[in-house]
């Protein structure tokens, strides 16, 4: 990308004078920082299809079950309710996680 050395669309770019050429034109140099980022290599997770999918699937239903719904005569007691529910999930998703390890494919395939 050439632009001319005075020109207002090259903003907070500069253009190294050694670059510059007689035609008042200069390549455009910008610099990039990559910085280095932590990609994990292990994730949480309940595997699909194994026993303890279905030990959480029923710990949910058994906690839903548990749901009292004869006193949710407000808005509020039903926020609350769904909190609370929501804190029993997640509580059971730790309990039934498992650490798996994630395997980087190759660009070949």
């Amino acid at each position: 990308m050439f632009l001319r050395p005075n020109s207002l669309k090259l903003d907070n770019y500069s253009i190294l004078s050694e670059l510059q050429h007689p035609s008042d034109h200069a390549p455009l140099i910008v610099n990039i920082q990559i910085l280095k980022e932590f990609v994990p290599d292990v994730r949480y997770t309940i595997i699909q299809n194994n026993k303890e999918e279905i030990k959480f699937t029923l710990d949910i239903i058994k906690s839903f079950k548990k749901i009292n719904t004869l006193y949710l005569t407000s808005k509020e007691l039903l926020e609350i309710t769904v909190q609370e529910f929501a804190r029993t999930q997640e509580q059971l998703w730790n309990k039934h996680l498992k650490q798996v390890k994630i395997t980087r494919q190759s660009k070949d395939r």
